[in-house]
């Protein structure tokens, strides 16, 4: 995760996060920004971790969604396992 800022989240969020689930999203629509703050700022490498954030509780609908690209973003293995 070294080296990636808040607003590299954000821009995975608006960019390739919201692409990924729908092409017709805005990343905002997905989780507004002070959710993705409480993200960034938990840096979340687990699905368990990640559902201790408000808006993202253990089986619901982002969680399953966007979670396991949200973790890849902080793993640094990108999108899909991509780098």
């Amino acid at each position: 995760m070294a080296g990636k800022t808040y607003q590299d989240f954000l821009n995975f969020r608006n960019r390739d996060l919201a692409k990924i689930v729908d092409s017709k999203a805005k990343g905002y629509h997905l989780f507004d920004n002070e959710t993705a703050k409480a993200i960034y700022d938990a840096k979340p490498t687990t699905l368990v971790a990640l559902s201790k954030i408000k808006g993202f509780p253990q089986g619901g609908e982002r969680l399953t969604k966007y979670g396991n690209h949200i973790i890849r973003w902080f793993m640094g293995s990108g999108v899909f396992g991509k780098k």
